[in-house]
């Protein structure tokens, strides 16, 4: 089945998507509209290209990167008026005179995905600086699957807005790829990087959160006309004296707090995708929660066949989680590591059990744990620091004590997962007491005795194809474009993920394709109520199917259906007196990319059964 091709932050497409004006990246560089080559001169092209990779960018910097003289800046108007020409024939406006930082024109894309031979063919020789330039890029291609680019639409949003003088507050956890994101910022502001504090050239001036500062520091920033200043926080603690003085004394129009995020699935699925299947890359995604750092530094481990485990976690990202710790209390610190058994949101009982409780407000002023739906860890690399640095006898300790507070609870399913990581094993009767439904059938098979009755298909005759509007998305990581969805999620998430659609027809067949990787603890989830993906038509007849773990298709109720879950699929599903389809998952970890489409129910034959209620 074709992949989904779908942005989780998708820019509107133009009504014939033929139109687009194609920078191909392998083979000879040039600007293609259906095949057809429009003829530009180099630099016009390399002005493209650099835009269509780099993103936004100043107009000085690409002014200096071509033409490197004293009159770059003409040059590049001229350039820029050249091809602002050329474009406007074919319906594209571009590149007007007051606006900077220049960026792609729409209606413009690069076509990353074919072609033959080097990438930016032909480029070569325009300038030192481009040269550089497009040599790191070949070298980035040569390596791709640890070359992970850093958060291209959030350094576009900060370029459109920060002007010297600024006052950028960056905070972030251990080498998640600040430094990274910072080098690409000053090249994307047209500035020098330096850690300096004085230089007579405008700069981005970049201060690490472990540095030493005193008041004359915070006049310095505050008094400075002319530099971006990016002054990092700590990643676990309060903010330092120097901080909260600068924070006072700076203009706050001119100042930006932001918590850099781990790296979408988007931003990733490429790179990891170069040379690794579906199923590989979304758990290398998910087993590492987008941490940049991580993610690097498995692929370079997988690359050279020295790590064969994914959710271990290495030593060098471990070490710096461990030594943020340290700056706990002994007493707390003990206490994060009896809270590091539990995976997800833990509830207060637990807390209680485990003896965290008494350290809450210094776990959640250090930013370690977080509250929203119970209590959790801030990251999943955070947790999974701290719980590898248990001895085994301990972590054995603190699971038991877990799995009695969950067995008292009534929730079996924690239970036993706990168990099992004191002996090994899972009492899948125990699982089974207190659950029904989908989750009765699922843990009935680990039995051997799969329960629920099995459905009978039928061939049924489809019609002409009818819209479905999107309506609403939930979750965290969830985009929908035109009937197409990626759901992404990652550990510690309690709240379902999904979309919502408007089915104009109320009656009719839903088509499902999808691919998914699903990882659920003991099948039914962490929290015993985990449907892997549900598809849910909402109306006077509400029904709800459910893909999961099961060898055939079964009727859990005269409402539900549980069909199998596999790695590529498709379904037909008929409905009645339906208004809406919500399609959701709540499992442990998830990347999900399916495409929906409805059908009026007659007219031709379609070659595959539909599941009928």
């Amino acid at each position: 089945m074709p992949r989904p091709q779908l942005s989780l932050n998708p820019t509107p497409l133009m009504a014939d998507q033929d139109g687009f004006l194609l920078l191909p990246m392998f083979g000879p560089a040039r600007l293609e509209r259906r095949g057809q080559t429009i003829k530009l001169r180099r630099k016009s092209l390399a002005i493209l290209y650099y835009l269509a990779v780099e993103g936004p960018t100043r107009r000085q910097l690409l002014a200096d990167l071509l033409w490197e003289q004293v009159d770059s800046a003409q040059n590049l108007r001229v350039e820029l008026h050249d091809l602002r020409k050329k474009l406007v024939d074919f319906g594209v406006n571009s590149f007007e005179s007051s606006i900077d930082p220049l960026t792609l024109p729409p209606g413009l894309r690069l076509e990353m995905n074919s072609g033959d031979g080097e990438s930016f063919e032909g480029l070569e020789g325009l300038s030192p600086a481009f040269q550089a330039w497009l040599e790191d890029q070949r070298a980035l291609q040569d390596r791709r699957p640890a070359a992970l680019r850093p958060h291209r639409e959030l350094l576009a949003s900060l370029v459109s807005r920060i002007r010297p003088p600024y006052l950028l507050i960056l905070a972030a956890e251990p080498d998640s790829g600040q430094d990274a994101f910072v080098t690409a910022l000053a090249a994307r502001l047209g500035l020098g990087l330096t850690s300096e504090l004085h230089g007579s050239q405008p700069a981005l001036r970049h201060l690490s959160a472990d540095g030493r500062y005193d008041d004359s520091v915070v006049r310095r920033i505050a008094e400075d006309r002319s530099n971006v200043w990016v002054v990092e926080r700590p990643s676990f603690g309060e903010d330092s004296l120097f901080l909260l003085d600068l924070r006072r004394s700076y203009p706050a129009s001119r100042t930006t707090f932001l918590e850099l995020p781990g790296l979408s699935w988007r931003q990733v699925e490429v790179q990891l995708q170069a040379s690794l299947t579906f199923p590989e890359a979304a758990e290398i995604y998910t087993r590492t929660g987008g941490h940049a750092g991580f993610l690097r530094e498995l692929l370079e481990l997988r690359g050279s066949n020295a790590l064969a485990d994914p959710a271990q976690l290495p030593q060098r990202i471990r070490a710096a989680y461990q030594l943020e710790a340290r700056r706990l209390s002994r007493d707390a610190r003990f206490a994060l590591e009896r809270a590091s058994v539990h995976p997800g949101s833990m509830p207060a009982g637990l807390l209680g059990a485990l003896d965290v409780e008494p350290y809450l407000i210094e776990l959640e002023r250090r930013n370690w744990l977080v509250l929203g739906d119970g209590w959790r860890f801030k990251g999943r690399v955070a947790r999974q620091a701290i719980y590898l640095s248990l001895p085994k006898g301990r972590s054995q300790l603190y699971h038991g004590a877990a799995a009695d507070y969950f067995e008292a609870a009534g929730n079996e399913v924690a239970a036993q997962y706990h168990m099992s990581r004191v002996n090994g094993s899972v009492d899948w009767s125990k699982v089974r007491r207190g659950l029904s439904g989908w989750r009765r059938v699922l843990v009935d098979r680990r039995l051997g005795a799969e329960s629920g009755d099995q459905p009978t298909p039928s061939l049924t005759a489809l019609g002409g194809e009818t819209p479905l509007l999107e309506s609403g998305l939930f979750g965290e990581q969830v985009g929908a474009q035109n009937g197409e969805a990626i759901i992404v999620r990652q550990p510690m998430e309690a709240a379902p993920s999904g979309a919502e659609w408007q089915l104009l027809a109320p009656s009719g067949v839903l088509q499902l394709r999808a691919r998914a990787y699903v990882r659920n603890e003991l099948d039914v989830g962490l929290g015993g109520d985990s449907p892997p993906l549900a598809v849910e038509f909402l109306g006077p007849r509400g029904r709800t199917v459910i893909f999961a773990a099961v060898d055939s298709p079964r009727r859990v109720d005269e409402n539900t259906l549980l069909l199998p879950l596999a790695e590529e699929f498709e379904s037909y599903l008929a409905f009645e007196d339906a208004r809406f389809v919500r399609v959701s998952s709540s499992a442990d970890a998830a990347v999900i990319e399916l495409t929906l489409t409805a059908y009026e129910a007659s007219g031709a034959k379609v070659g595959s059964s539909v599941l009928a209620f």
